[in-house]
């Protein structure tokens, strides 16, 4: 592992911990204003920071960083809208939990884009993620509106990461500038169809708004694009999945929780097939290879040996 890459793993494990909390952080902003509200005034915050950052900076946006921020701009704006509409209807953790099945999903991607054939772990591997996900279906505290939202927010997750790898030699500030007015125009038409769109100077919707625009958005999105570069699908992969466990994590902290032992069998479930998918290829099965002697090669090297031995003694002087 290169310098770049030990770094880009340090940040990503401080951006997944964030998000856990952001998970929550977010949900008190939406049940404040509504998604859509709450998206327009976020997403717009962020766009003019990040907009901001590279007039000072100088960023030359070109056409393929573009073409990469509004790719990437489309599914992350799609997933994002997914996920706040489930934040509405249920608990942080269990949308994040619902969530982190885009690791269900990229294989599948994977083979329809690229041809690229499924191994037999990840196949094991997302049958165990379905029967977690169908244990926690029937866990108490659910909502099946909600649960589907997650289950699509999983989905263009797993095609935003996808998009991310392949547009991963861009300028990730350029990128990440078009990326966040994508999802600003979008989250603001949204909001406008729908009759949804206000700004509200509430505290209790601007500083989650003002936190996850600048924290969440700009600085974790930038890292997100950087870190890309220089990791491997695989390890990409796990560091993004640590999202749902933390988020689980600071809901136990922060005591909004709602852990039963039907939800966290679920849970682990989840999570073991979700290592056993993101693993897959990595684990090779140890092969001995054991040391065969032939005979008749040790009878001739042991007769080469007399006879070198002899040759090499000085004949006697009377």
């Amino acid at each position: 592992m290169t310098r770049k890459s030990s770094i880009a793993v340090v940040l990503m494990l401080g951006v997944m911990l964030w998000f856990g909390l952001q998970m929550w952080i977010n949900q008190a902003g939406i049940h404040a204003s509504g998604a859509l509200a709450f998206n327009s005034q976020r997403y717009l915050i962020a766009a003019v920071t990040m907009g901001i950052i590279c007039w000072v900076v100088r960023v030359k946006i070109t056409k393929r960083a573009v073409i990469a921020g509004c790719a990437t701009g489309i599914a992350y704006a799609v997933m994002i809208s997914f996920e706040s509409q489930s934040l509405m209807l249920e608990s942080a953790e269990r949308s994040s939990v619902l969530g982190s099945l885009f690791i269900l999903f990229m294989p599948i991607l994977s083979y329809i884009t690229r041809r690229r054939k499924l191994m037999t772990m990840e196949i094991g591997g997302s049958v165990v993620m379905l029967l977690g996900a169908w244990w926690l279906f029937g866990a108490p505290n659910g909502n099946l509106a909600g649960d589907a939202f997650a289950l699509l927010r999983a989905l263009f997750y797993a095609l935003m990461l996808l998009v991310v790898q392949r547009f991963a030699g861009e300028d990730w500030r350029a990128s990440c500038f078009v990326n966040l007015t994508v999802v600003a125009i979008f989250s603001i038409g949204m909001a406008f169809s729908t009759g949804q769109m206000q700004f509200s100077l509430q505290r209790e919707v601007l500083i989650p708004a003002i936190l996850s625009a600048v924290i969440g958005s700009v600085v974790c999105c930038s890292v997100l694009l950087w870190s890309g570069r220089y990791l491997r699908s695989s390890l990409f992969g796990v560091l993004n999945f640590l999202d749902a466990p933390f988020t689980v994590i600071w809901g136990v902290v922060l005591g909004k929780g709602s852990l039963t032992t039907s939800s966290l069998l679920a849970y682990l479930l989840i999570g073991l097939g979700a290592v056993c998918v993101l693993m897959a290829g990595n684990i090779r099965p140890l092969r001995f290879k054991l040391k065969r002697t032939d005979n008749r090669v040790t009878a001739g090297r042991k007769i080469l040996a007399v006879n070198h031995e002899k040759n090499s003694i000085l004949p006697s002087v009377e």
